[in-house]
């Protein structure tokens, strides 16, 4: 964040932010503009740029000379605001009404005057006002006094405004208090840097909740550490959201962009950018507000040297909350167990992928290594499933994870094969991805697929959309971290595949995904992840709906033990999600157990013990859920936000 100074009529300087965010959109900065939007100016598509109306002049009788006015706060009933008149050296605080249709001269804020004040905000509901002030000041005899930048509050009583009265220690922890944005409930936000004067600032974001009369310890944003210049917070009235700007979040680092994050529960889910059409062209995106409708986002952008108001549609965004929201109230019932003792067996069993009749099925096993994997083919009848036998195109490199094209005319799997993958070089094992055809006679000879979908020599988890698109996973290596496993999509076009590129939740907005499973309309997708943020834990399974060319904030799937762990504490989670022909059911590989009833009697013992045999040894196997409730409660939401749109 580029801060400005001013210098201090008392000495010193004092550093002053450029303008806060939830002020911006009404007013361009009194005695300069004011922004009126036309009834022409409606919010344009998303991924579109919307650019304001010409700007005019607010109460150009009020004439300021060579002083410079910031932008202003309203009151509820919009006829009385208050706004920052700066000299250059000493900000004041003014006041004016609205009479007749017409705003009165200004006049010096009752609480305001004798030191230097700036930037106040209204409290949703009028009753307090919150402003940035110098007024507190080192204390003892031979302390030198030093500007500071703390946060100021003032009760509108019947009588008028109360005396200011610094907010606790509690809110104000440093003396850098930039940014403030308050919630209908009183909780305070705001941008502050605690490292000491003379060394760089790290902008980080904080919470102080309001208890009672008073402010809980501020706490930093569990997604802010100050590694990656977080300021100028805009929270919703209710705080379902927040927006935010960030400097070192995605490319070109050093260049402010805007980020939204989604509150669930007492935690905030991923912070996502906020994309647009040619938003790279942007040098700085910031000072973010909603409008009272919630459907518009204000922010300033700056581009080439000059700073100027744009718009876009929020909704696409908010309806992700609204989503998550309707995701969470959808608890499934616990997994089942798949084909017991014949799919899921004693080895280690992968998740299945079905023909579009759904009468058969490939999967891969493996014994005590992974390198002896080898994909086995059954049948269904009316006994059930038949016993596995080594598919006619697999082996005798370690194959696994086969997944069927919608119409079952091609299966793309991964098998692990020397390959020479540089000229003259010896052959290296390189984990590819390999496709086999559906002929008059059988399935053909097995193919590798070309250079565009093979981007690493550790492809997994193929995932075929009826169109021929092809979802994978490869690792992902991010500036300063670990590899991580990251999300691909290859677009086929004309029998050729596209350069396949990361999705876009899966190239630094999720920290790690795999295993993606594509609806066949690509209308949703759902893939694994040890964790959404650090630290990495257990892996879950999520999933993700399609909006236009991006996709939505991924929402974990719920069910009844789903935070399972292993007898000593290492459940490797579940994983490996595959898709019914019918999508009406979601299956997974997990290495968890059946319940143990301790209550049983010899012949549930039995039984037990039958299923110990047979597969329940703490192998992988395969599971099942019943997805269509999931989709449908999802869907009901989708449509309510489209017709909100």
């Amino acid at each position: 964040m580029n801060l400005h100074h001013c210098s201090g009529a008392a000495g010193g300087t004092w550093p002053k932010p450029p303008l806060t965010i939830s002020r911006l959109v009404r007013c361009m900065a009194l005695g300069a503009i004011l922004l009126e939007l036309a009834a022409s100016s409606a919010a344009k598509p998303m991924n579109e740029k919307a650019t304001l109306p010409v700007a005019t002049i607010f109460a150009p009788d009020w004439a300021s000379g060579q002083s410079h006015d910031e932008p202003p706060t309203f009151s509820p009933d919009g006829q009385t605001l208050f706004f920052q008149r700066s000299d250059g050296h000493v900000s004041t605080i003014l006041v004016s009404h609205l009479v007749d249709g017409h705003w009165s001269t200004p006049s010096v804020a009752p609480f305001s005057g004798s030191s230097s004040d700036q930037f106040p905000a209204m409290a949703p509901d009028g009753s307090y006002l919150v402003f940035e002030s110098d007024r507190a000041s080192a204390t003892g005899g031979s302390e030198t006094k030093e500007r500071v930048a703390n946060l100021w509050r003032v009760d509108k009583t019947p009588s008028g405004w109360s005396a200011p009265v610094l907010l606790p220690d509690t809110v104000n922890i440093s003396k850098r208090m930039y940014g403030h944005s308050m919630a209908a409930n009183g909780d305070i936000y705001f941008m502050s840097s605690t490292e000491p004067r003379g060394q760089d600032p790290k902008w980080r974001l904080y919470r102080a909740v309001r208890t009672g009369s008073g402010y809980a310890q501020a706490e930093a944003l569990s997604f802010s550490d100050g590694s990656t210049s977080d300021v100028d917070p805009y929270i919703a009235p209710d705080q379902s959201y927040l927006i935010f700007s960030s400097a070192q979040r995605r490319e070109p680092a050093g260049h402010e962009h805007l980020f939204i994050t989604f509150r669930h529960g007492a935690e905030w889910g991923p912070v996502k950018p906020i994309r647009y059409q040619a938003d790279e062209q942007a040098e700085d995106d910031n000072y973010s507000d909603v409008s009272s409708d919630g459907k518009t986002l204000y922010f300033d952008s700056t581009r080439n040297g000059k700073s100027s108001i744009w718009t876009l549609p929020l909704a696409p965004y908010l309806s992700g909350a609204a989503l998550v929201s309707s995701a969470n109230a959808v608890v499934l019932p616990a997994p089942t167990i798949f084909a017991p003792g014949v799919i899921s067996g004693s080895g280690n069993d992968g998740t299945p992928t079905l023909s579009p009749d759904g009468r058969t099925l490939y999967f891969y096993r493996y014994g005590a290594a992974p390198a002896s994997a080898v994909i086995l083919e059954s049948h269904r009848s009316g006994a059930g499933w038949s016993e596995p036998v080594v598919a006619p195109f697999s082996g005798p490199t370690p194959d696994r994870q086969p997944a069927f094209s919608p119409d079952g005319r091609t299966l793309v799997y991964v098998s692990l094969r020397q390959l020479s993958v540089r000229p003259g070089a010896p052959p290296e094992y390189a984990s590819n991805l390999w496709r086999v055809v559906r002929t008059a006679s059988g399935w053909s000879i097995p193919e590798r697929l070309p250079d565009t979908v093979n981007i690493s020599q550790r492809m997994h988890n193929p995932s075929i959309a009826a169109n021929g698109d092809l979802y994978f996973t490869c690792p992902t290596t991010r500036p300063g971290q670990d590899p991580t496993w990251g999300l691909y999509r290859a677009a086929y076009h004309n029998g050729q595949y596209d350069n396949a590129q990361p999705l876009s939740f899966s190239d630094g907005d999720v920290l790690d995904a795999d295993d993606p499973a594509i609806a066949p309309d690509e209308s949703y997708l759902i893939f694994g992840s040890h964790g959404l943020r650090p630290p990495l834990g257990q892996e879950h399974l999520f999933i993700t709906f399609r909006r236009g060319t991006s996709w939505g904030p991924p929402i974990r799937i719920r069910y009844d033990g789903d935070d399972w762990t292993s007898n000593n504490g290492n459940g490797n989670g579940d994983g490996e999600p595959q898709i019914s022909p019918d999508g009406a059911t979601l299956y997974f590989d997990s290495s968890r157990s059946a319940p143990i009833d301790l209550s049983r009697n010899r012949a549930q013992f039995l039984a037990d013990a039958a299923r110990l045999d047979a597969w329940d040894n703490g192998n992988s196997n395969v599971w099942t859920l019943p997805l269509r409730p999931l989709l449908d409660a999802l869907s009901r939401q989708e449509e309510r936000a489209d017709a909100a749109e």
